[in-house]
């Protein structure tokens, strides 16, 4: 019984140990999450000096739910159409055609809808500031947002941009001194989106779009008079 008992004891070790590896495979897998119709870049390191590479995307049609002309270089550039899962597959052949065993390398991407971007709030309003310091407002996402994203925008209908790396608020306006008015008359500034990007994929812009963002008259100083 004892023998019995340590069999046991070894057999359930290696399933746990298997288990752990498997984990583990997973949580090191290359995924990666993008919107529809942004383009990226991959590539792998060429470990053979003069090695051309397949390229092989699976999960759909080339031309419906993806873009790429296949390149027999370590680089490949694909465009993603359509929402879905796809597998990209690479293979390094070196020149007297040898592959690796355990080739081809897999990639999985998610391609999910572009999210809806708009201003949290559409109107605040402030005394005179600094010039070339920023307005910074809270903007709202709806859906999977991928960054970077850029967000070009006008002021009074003058285009301007920003790219966001991260979080959901956006800092513009300085160089049009947006926080400024030396004048005794209250200003308007109006701000609008006008197109919002992740890696060339446009996002959804939502209803609120424009922000209005009144600077108050500065009082102006008269000279001093006497009776």
């Amino acid at each position: 019984m004892f023998g019995a008992m340590k069999n046991f004891n070894k057999v359930f070790r290696v399933i746990a140990l298997i288990g752990l590896v498997s984990q583990g495979y997973r949580a090191i897998a290359q995924d990666q999450t993008v919107i529809a119709n942004s383009t990226y870049n991959y590539s792998v390191a060429v470990s053979i000096t003069g090695s051309s590479f397949t390229w092989n995307v699976t999960g759909g049609t080339n031309g419906s739910n993806f873009q790429y002309t296949p390149s027999t270089t370590n680089t490949q550039s694909i465009q993603w159409l359509t929402t879905g899962t796809y597998t990209i597959q690479v293979t390094e052949v070196s020149p007297q055609g040898c592959t690796n065993p355990s080739a081809p390398v897999t990639y999985q991407v998610q391609v999910v809808a572009p999210p809806t971007i708009q201003f949290a709030s559409t109107s605040s309003a402030s005394c005179s500031g600094s010039a070339g310091t920023n307005l910074t407002l809270n903007l709202s996402f709806t859906g999977t947002v991928v960054y970077p994203i850029v967000v070009n925008y006008t002021i009074d209908g003058t285009p301007y941009s920003r790219t966001i790396n991260s979080g959901t608020s956006i800092s513009l306006g300085s160089e049009a001194n947006i926080l400024v008015n030396n004048t005794a008359t209250d200003v308007t500034r109006v701000i609008q989106i006008t197109s919002a990007t992740s890696h060339g994929g446009n996002l959804v812009i939502g209803t609120n779009n424009t922000y209005n963002y009144t600077v108050y008259a500065t009082p102006q100083l008269n000279p001093i008079t006497h009776n």
